[in-house]
């Protein structure tokens, strides 16, 4: 509890003082989207575990698949689309080419689909089922933080990762979702 924020306030700091600003620079931009996505999964698995987890291994493989995949979709677009700088400083790019930013788009757009489809005909099958009902079902808070984490990822393939207004759908979507989510 006390030790990893130790560490991460020692190591920019450390980064900081030893003028390694491009690794400083590098961390914080890939820690950011690390961030925001990993809200929107625990924020998922919130509404997961009242319902009494995960319906199956299916549910959980296409649940993260819908998570994590937008999210490394739009980090690599992020650093093809402005290799050079984040934020108006240099930083290191993980750049792996037009082709494959792409197939990771598409991976992106597949995995969201295929979630929606099977969450949809699951929920169809078996509606309003929960644990007082003795069998694991799918909460619909689930359904809308997984639609917002793409729609959040996605913008930067419609906006352009490297626009202004990215961000800024990235900030305001980031605080909109974390704000209903305490409110609910």
């Amino acid at each position: 509890v006390v030790l990893l924020p130790v560490i991460i306030l020692a190591l920019p700091c450390a980064l900081s003082m030893g003028g390694q600003m491009l690794w400083l620079t590098s961390s914080a931009m890939y820690a950011a989207v690390w961030h925001r996505g990993r809200q929107s999964l625990g924020i998922a698995r919130f509404y997961q575990r009242g319902m009494g987890g995960p319906v199956s291994r299916t549910h959980d493989v296409l649940f993260r698949g819908a998570i994590y995949l937008p999210m490394l979709g739009a980090m690599l677009a992020y650093t093809h689309l402005a290799p050079g700088e984040y934020d108006g400083e240099p930083y290191i790019a993980l750049s792996i080419g037009a082709e494959m930013t792409s197939t990771m788009g598409l991976a992106a757009v597949f995995s969201v689909v295929a979630y929606f489809t099977w969450t949809f005909l699951r929920s169809r099958e078996r509606p309003m089922l929960g644990p007082s009902k003795g069998e694991i079902g799918i909460h619909p808070g689930e359904r809308w933080v997984v639609l917002a984490n793409a729609v959040a990822f996605g913008s930067g393939y419609v906006l352009g990762a490297a626009n202004a207004s990215f961000l800024l759908v990235l900030a305001v979507h980031h605080e909109v979702q974390y704000l209903y989510f305490t409110y609910a």
